[in-house]
């Protein structure tokens, strides 16, 4: 939560070198405008640019030093994309779209599930030790 609730944080510039992103570090930022982020990031915790119902986002423009595809290689944790233009070195980072979603989820398999492993009513959680 380094920067949580600075309403008078405008831009920021994250130096090279730094890896990580910590969570909430940008919540209820209303006059956030923009942050220039390095390639050297590799993660960005829970909520980074989250929003209390409170609160008007604002549009946050992020400047990635890296490639749209390095970009999709940072682990994200629940970021939040609806107030966010990211911008990498190759180009712009188009917001979240229902045809990426289909992409990404279409095959049962890339949700977790098999045949093998599906859920068994008569044998799963069946002893206390299960609910502990």
């Amino acid at each position: 939560e380094a920067f949580a609730n600075c309403e008078s944080l405008k831009n920021v510039i994250i130096s090279d070198g730094i890896t990580m992103i910590g969570d909430y570090a940008f919540k209820n930022c209303p006059n956030l405008e923009s942050i220039k982020i390095p390639n050297s990031i590799e993660e960005m915790g829970i909520y980074v640019f989250a929003f209390e119902d409170s609160y008007e986002p604002s549009t946050v423009d992020v400047f990635y030093d890296g490639t749209i595809d390095e970009w999709n290689e940072i682990e994200k944790y629940q970021l939040s994309y609806q107030n966010l233009q990211i911008k990498c070195s190759d180009g712009e980072w188009e917001e979240w779209r229902e045809d990426t979603f289909d992409e990404l989820y279409s095959d049962e398999d890339d949700c977790g599930f098999d045949e093998e492993n599906d859920f068994d009513e008569e044998n799963d959680f069946d002893d206390e030790e299960d609910y502990e």
